[in-house]
């Protein structure tokens, strides 16, 4: 099982292959309240969890032997 660290470090990997800033990638084990996904691990499972204004507004969860990968609409990257 990774550890948020891990993930973190592959999701930063990932975004800089496609040019994705910061902003729009999750926060790992807290949450800032303001609709921006953050990551939970669990010893079970992952979680990428939505959150504002203290009031869960989504959660998936993935088996620990599984990393879900989302689909997200992301403009495409500025040419140049």
């Amino acid at each position: 099982m990774l550890t948020l660290s891990e993930i973190e470090v592959k999701v930063n990997e990932l975004a800089q292959t496609i040019g994705a800033p910061q902003n729009w990638l999750p926060t790992y084990g807290y949450s800032e309240q303001t609709a921006r996904p953050h990551v939970e691990v669990s010893p079970l499972a992952y979680y990428y969890v939505v959150t504002q204004s203290g009031q869960e507004i989504s959660r998936y969860a993935t088996q620990a032997n599984k990393i879900a990968h989302k689909k997200y609409p992301y403009p495409n990257k500025p040419k140049g």
